[in-house]
């Protein structure tokens, strides 16, 4: 008998670790930039969320990138290496 697609995908799904409002999430927190993000809260937010934020790299500034992405460890754009 065949499972149907949904319900492995559901299935798959319970694998995963839920995600958590971004506000309980100090690491993310400490670079968030509060001043450029006017508007939005981080309590509403999740940490897989695809919404662009501002973030804050000490070395080169502000910079713009998704929350999910951030979350992931992708750092400030000048930052990476080439």
């Amino acid at each position: 008998m065949r499972a149907c697609r949904l319900a492995l995908h559901i299935g798959g799904m319970s694998n995963r670790i839920a995600p958590v409002s971004l506000a309980a999430r100090t690491d993310l927190m400490s670079i968030w930039d509060h001043e450029r993000n006017d508007g939005l809260e981080p309590s509403t937010l999740r940490d897989r969320s695809h919404v662009k934020a501002w973030w804050i790299c000490a070395a080169h500034g502000s910079y713009e990138r998704r929350i999910d992405l951030q979350t992931k460890g992708v750092t400030c754009p000048l930052c990476l290496p080439r």
